[in-house]
């Protein structure tokens, strides 16, 4: 019996509706997901454009659509960590799609027990910032925090700061000849192929009703912003 391909038939907003990060079948798959962000990103521009006359309701969509960016973006680099040896996959005709490291980054746990160690340490840091108020330049206080982590001298603020890990980051380069016409990704169908059936298919995707229209409400609490 021929195995009877159905993956087409599920649009990207319905894989969204599972809210679950896994690894594609096959690497060629992940071009749909850029294609998609690139259609999202475009939305975003559109909005952006719209903003001053209704600049709540388009805050709010735009927040959706970085919400799904970041869920396909997952997607995608999970796909290329497993199947691809290489950090980059380009499409020809597409673009050119690479999974780059992120620099972890600090997080202040006690802004003023941060203030009080590197105003008397190190006074000419730059990492306090004095206007009307004394805050703390994060950027040169990551430096400094990278540097002490190196010396050996993290333990020494380790109450008050907490080191972030960070998610590899997707970074797409579009080629020249590509474009494509803004769509709305809610409702288009995107086309994947794949060899899989049925049944083997509900073993790897949990999907609800793939029939079902996708809800387009900016209020939709289904995405939580995932970390790239």
């Amino acid at each position: 019996m021929d195995k009877k391909p159905i993956f087409n038939k599920i649009t990207i907003g319905n894989l969204r509706t599972t809210d679950q990060v896994y690894e594609l079948n096959d690497l060629y798959q992940i071009e749909d997901f850029a294609i998609s962000i690139k259609e999202l990103k475009d939305k975003n521009d559109f909005y952006k454009n719209y903003k001053k006359e209704k600049m709540k309701d388009i805050n709010d969509a735009i927040k959706v659509n970085n919400n799904k960016i970041d869920f396909l973006k997952a997607i995608i680099r999970e796909t290329i960590k497993n199947k691809s040896d290489t950090k980059t996959v380009h499409f020809p005709g597409t673009g050119k799609i690479t999974i780059k490291k992120n620099k972890d980054k600090w997080e202040c746990q006690d802004e003023d027990a941060v203030i009080q160690y590197f105003s008397k340490k190190y006074p000419d840091s730059k990492v306090i910032k004095e206007k009307k108020e004394i805050k703390i330049n994060k950027k040169e206080l990551d430096k400094n925090l990278d540097a002490m982590e190196k010396n050996g001298e993290i333990e020494e603020v380790k109450d008050f700061v907490i080191k972030e890990e960070r998610e590899d980051s997707v970074a797409i380069k579009w080629d020249k000849d590509y474009s494509k016409d803004v769509e709305d990704v809610d409702n288009i169908q995107i086309e994947v192929p794949i060899k899989d059936t049925e049944e083997d298919l509900e073993t790897k995707i949990p999907v609800k009703d793939v029939e079902s229209d996708i809800n387009t409400d900016p209020d939709d609490t289904d995405f939580d912003t995932l970390d790239f």
